[in-house]
């Protein structure tokens, strides 16, 4: 499948797009280019982590109003007119706080699209999707750090997101464990993959079939396979 998607590309194109870091220490490797459509979700994804992942946590009150007031004076001298003017109408105390918090976090989503733009990276390539990059300026970009940096110090990391992420991760593992060493636990179209000599084959059998389960899915499995009240029958 992946030969087939990369095989239009010349092969200095796919050398470059299958180009990938070195593994380090408790890390895996990482592809290091990205087709042009990928750099804009990436992008996007990191806009929506900075703004609206930071507003719902701000209104759950998990970052206060001044670990986000630092943040902001660090950047009000940004040189975007767009995102300078979101900060500075945050940090107006004579404004409304609701309806200030409200257009900020929408003011800086705008200003954070205005301050993309498409970088010829490659000009001697012919495919247009390896040619091109979506790209964000550099002081945007920070600011994006910083903001997402709040997040993960506040959020991700607090003591409510990892108690489920670890309940989360331990429940995988057992799922995991269990239908890996045990066929029979799968559904009929995954045995009919199974292979008899190959673990590792079995093993991304197995991988694929969690990955496609939903939370309350897996939750039900675990529950059927681990506790003593395992549900009825047909609950899953």
């Amino acid at each position: 499948m992946f030969d087939w998607i990369i095989e239009a590309f010349a092969k200095d194109e796919q050398a470059y797009f299958t180009s990938i870091s070195e593994p380090t220490a408790g890390k895996h490797s990482k592809t290091i280019n990205k087709t042009f459509e990928c750099s804009i979700i990436e992008l996007a994804d990191d806009i929506a982590y900075a703004t609206y992942d930071l507003e719902d946590a701000f209104k759950l009150n998990l970052i206060k109003r001044e670990d986000l007031c630092q943040v902001v004076e660090r950047h009000k001298m940004i040189s975007s007119v767009r995102i300078a003017e979101a900060l500075r109408i945050f940090l107006d105390a004579s404004t409304d706080r609701h309806k200030q918090t409200k257009r900020f976090f929408a003011d800086l989503v705008s200003g954070f699209i205005h301050e993309i733009t498409v970088k010829d990276v490659q000009p001697h390539f012919a495919s247009n999707r390896l040619r091109y990059k979506a790209v964000i300026g550099d002081e945007a970009a920070q600011l994006l750090e910083d903001l997402k940096t709040l997040v993960v110090d506040h959020v991700i990391f607090s003591q409510k997101v990892q108690t489920f992420e670890w309940r989360g991760g331990k429940i995988i593992e057992k799922l995991f464990v269990a239908m890996l060493n045990d066929k029979n636990l799968l559904p009929e179209d995954e045995k009919t993959s199974w292979s008899p000599a190959s673990e590792r084959q079995n093993a991304r059998l197995v991988c694929d079939y969690i990955a496609r389960m939903t939370d309350t899915y897996a939750l039900k499995m675990y529950s059927r396979l681990y506790e003593a009240a395992g549900g009825r029958l047909f609950d899953i």
